[in-house]
């Protein structure tokens, strides 16, 4: 059987991206984000891309993945949970011995442009949570 999950809600991340931009140096700046693909199935093997826009060159932002238990599209406080939390710096990639790490998240223009650009791999790593039917956000 095939499930389908709804990732990175707009709402949620709307909420979510500017928590973690507070004190960004650029007041004017609107950030934005994009994911693709927006909705998932289970049994999808390939990358989604997260790309965050609008930021100050060199800025840090905070990636989370949580639950969805009732499928509301918003993190509730004791019922939901987060499952996956990364940060990632504008311009920084993951480099072990000069080669690029694709297991860590890392902006993957390499650019102090102001935009991030994460690729994740799925399902990665941890195919157990990444596996699991239910609704993420």
């Amino acid at each position: 059987m095939v499930t389908t999950r709804r990732i990175w809600t707009g709402l949620v991340c709307a909420i979510s991206l500017s928590a973690v931009l507070v004190g960004c140096s650029s007041a004017n700046a609107a950030a934005g984000l994009s994911v693709t693909p927006p909705i998932i199935t289970n049994d999808l093997v390939g990358s989604i891309t997260v790309l965050i826009t609008g930021l100050s060159a060199g800025k840090t932002v905070t990636l989370e993945k949580w639950t969805d238990f009732n499928g509301n599209g918003s993190i509730d406080i004791g019922q939901d949970y987060m499952l996956q939390s990364f940060t990632v710096t504008d311009g920084q990639l993951p480099i072990i011995n000069s080669v690029r790490n694709l297991n860590v998240p890392g902006d993957d223009d390499g650019l102090a442009n102001g935009q991030i650009r994460v690729g994740l791999y799925y399902p990665g790593v941890d195919t157990g949570i990444n596996g699991a039917p239910g609704k993420l956000i």
